[in-house]
């Protein structure tokens, strides 16, 4: 009988609290309606939307392939950007001879493409201008008295494998370069021809938020970019819809052109990748973040996750966890294509 009146006098504190909670979360929805942040803009259509996508050539990257179908069949006026002027216009061949075929009723605009190599325009001033002059040619042929482009998806971008303390500068240096510096060029220079309802979309990965072992190169260029970009959101353009998507294993052969700590090629298959998640999986969950004004995109399964959360609570242990994991996967895995 005594434990009645403390079980009761439990359950008001509660119920208390639990109304505490669901006031503030109340006042937070009714409160973030009111602020500049780009979730209040309606949901972005692709459609007649100009879209310049980097590194839109990686033939091994599958997952740039399903993007680049996705986005085009949306009706999006593409502008592809890459190295390899060949690949542009073989990928540009297939979308139309796709358009020919297509069921689909709405309207589809044949692709353009120029050449882009993210090392040269962040080492070189004139090869940046160079670009930019370009982009700006084809983003004139409307009657806007400005250019205006309206999504910058920067997906180009190359991984290293290699002990942090063996790994040769110059590796190190062209990490920083393709996977932070580029992009950082590219979105400060087109930044002022996107309007607020458009979006800047950085495709990084996983270890932009937590390192992995034997990729401290790769794992520094992507933490750059991931502090830039989130900087960058909370600057002078608050509602500029900026993306970051932090995507885990994709099944591809994106290491067969990775670096190994000498700057060599690796030529082989990550196994981790192998058993990644699908690249038209990854492509689509991507595509629908922009659409719903997403700005930070977390694209992994349990275990990256719990990662995560281990970087938090505990990190020692998740270092050692780290080290038991990937000293045998990792350690070894560049040197294959070592004299």
């Amino acid at each position: 009988m005594f434990l009645l009146p403390n079980f009761i006098y439990l359950i008001q504190n509660v119920l208390f609290v639990a109304l505490i909670i669901l006031m503030m979360l109340i006042f937070c929805n009714m409160l973030y309606k009111f602020l500049p942040f780009p979730t209040n803009h309606s949901r972005l259509v692709l459609q007649g939307k100009t879209v310049l996508i980097t590194g839109a050539s990686s033939v091994n990257y599958t997952q740039i392939n399903f993007l680049l179908n996705l986005i085009y069949f949306y009706g999006a006026k593409l502008i592809l950007a890459s190295r390899s002027i060949d690949q542009l216009e073989k990928i540009c061949a297939d979308l139309d001879i796709h358009n020919k075929y297509n069921a689909n009723k709405g309207k589809l605009y044949r692709p353009t493409f120029l050449r882009l190599d993210l090392e040269e325009v962040a080492n070189n001033e004139e090869k940046l201008e160079e670009f930019v002059k370009t982009i700006k040619l084809l983003l004139s042929n409307t009657n806007l008295n400005e250019p205006k482009l309206d999504v910058l998806i920067n997906n180009a971008g190359q991984m290293a494998y290699g002990s942090g303390q063996r790994m040769n500068l110059n590796v190190l240096r062209r990490m920083i370069n393709v996977n932070f510096l580029g992009h950082v060029a590219i979105s400060q220079r087109l930044m002022d021809w996107i309007p607020d309802d458009g979006a800047i979309v950085l495709v990084s990965s996983i270890v932009g938020r937590v390192a992995l072992p034997y990729l401290g190169a790769y794992s520094a260029s992507k933490h750059a970019a991931q502090g830039f970009f989130d900087s960058l959101r909370a600057e002078d353009r608050p509602q500029l819809h900026i993306l970051t998507a932090s995507v885990g294993y994709v099944n591809t052969s994106l290491a067969i052109n990775s670096l190994n700590e000498k700057g060599k090629t690796i030529g082989r298959t990550d196994p981790g990748q192998v058993a990644g998640m699908s690249p038209e999986y990854s492509a689509r969950e991507i595509v629908a973040a922009v659409e719903r004004r997403e700005t930070d995109l977390l694209l992994a399964p349990f275990i990256p996750r719990l990662l995560l959360s281990l970087r938090l609570a505990t990190p020692n242990l998740l270092w050692f966890l780290l080290h038991r994991r990937f000293r045998n996967i990792y350690g070894n895995f560049g040197k294959c294509c070592e004299d």
